[in-house]
């Protein structure tokens, strides 16, 4: 018995002009698609846990062979492009909260000495309540680096793989007037 064929499910974005799928404004050399069509292709890729493919449908006789090839480079070096942007912002956050929670502990062990100082020299009732407050503190301190790790940096890990995927994604170029998609190697 042979195994059916998998196909992967299309993403697929209609325009009217190839121009629409770019930022206009952007004159760096890096090619940037539009928020909108980016925020969309992202959403679609995240809703897809399997391999992906990007149709894009334009009208008939808006874009050359040639023209489509360089389209679908253009969207592969874009979701690369933002990648890699994404990888960089991550091991950003990650020194950061590393350098946070060294500073947090130290923080919280000073707390913690101070209040031990505190119950020696002060009135036993205001030695507690000065320790415990001093040690509340220091556990605050560890607040943010903590949230960073448990919470923050997984969503932003998740972006960087499915952009990452997104730079491998299949583009085929599919004119409105035909049933069978032009194919443009990926």
């Amino acid at each position: 018995m042979q195994k059916p064929h998998y196909t992967a499910p299309d993403i697929e974005v209609t325009i009217a002009d190839p121009r629409q799928l770019f930022d206009g404004l952007d004159a760096s050399p890096q090619p940037h698609l539009a928020d909108s069509v980016e925020r969309f292709i992202v959403h679609r890729a995240q809703e897809a846990a399997s391999a992906l493919s990007l149709v894009v449908r334009v009208p008939d006789g808006t874009l050359l062979p040639a023209d489509a090839v360089e389209l679908s480079e253009k969207i592969r070096r874009h979701f690369a492009h933002r990648s890699n942007e994404e990888g960089l912002k991550l091991q950003g956050l990650g020194r950061a909260g590393l350098r946070d929670l060294a500073i947090g502990i130290v923080f919280l062990f000073i707390c913690a000495a101070v209040g031990l100082l505190a119950v020696g020299i002060l009135p036993p009732a205001l030695g507690l309540f000065v320790e415990q407050g001093l040690l509340i503190l220091g556990w605050v301190a560890l607040w943010r680096p903590v949230d960073l790790f448990l919470y923050e940096l997984r969503p932003l890990r998740q972006s960087r793989d499915v952009l990452s995927r997104l730079s491998g994604i299949e583009v085929r170029v599919r004119p409105d007037s035909m049933r069978q998609p032009v194919v443009v190697a990926a």
